[in-house]
């Protein structure tokens, strides 16, 4: 709970990430799979943190409750790929193609299991 307040104050936005709005959901996904194999989603941040012991090798993210999406509410993405070979100072190379994804199905939040 401090870590939330804390994020609150850091970032104005976050509350607009879905909080406080009905849902609070937070993803785990497996650091060595692909494809949503494996992704467990989580209703609250406590819950997750409670079995976090349990699992390894994850990356756990908050999920975009309320994301943009296209004309007929459909989510998407875009892919872009980078490689970094320093930080200090930045050094990164920006591939010139990406691609988009588009969702076949309407976003409805109610459906997320």
């Amino acid at each position: 709970v401090a870590l939330l307040a804390r994020l609150e104050r850091l970032f104005p936005q976050f509350a607009l990430q879905g909080r406080h709005h009905g849902r609070n959901v937070w993803v785990a996904k497996p650091g060595s799979s692909s494809k949503g194999s494996g992704v467990e989603c989580w209703s609250s941040l406590p819950a997750l943190l409670k079995h976090c012991d349990a699992m390894t090798d994850r990356v756990v993210q908050k999920y975009v409750e309320r994301p943009l999406l296209l004309c007929g509410g459909r989510k998407f993405d875009l892919r872009q790929w980078v490689l970094v070979t320093s930080v200090a100072p930045l050094r990164a190379f920006i591939f010139s193609e990406c691609y988009l994804r588009v969702c076949n199905g309407v976003y409805d939040l109610g459906a997320l299991r």
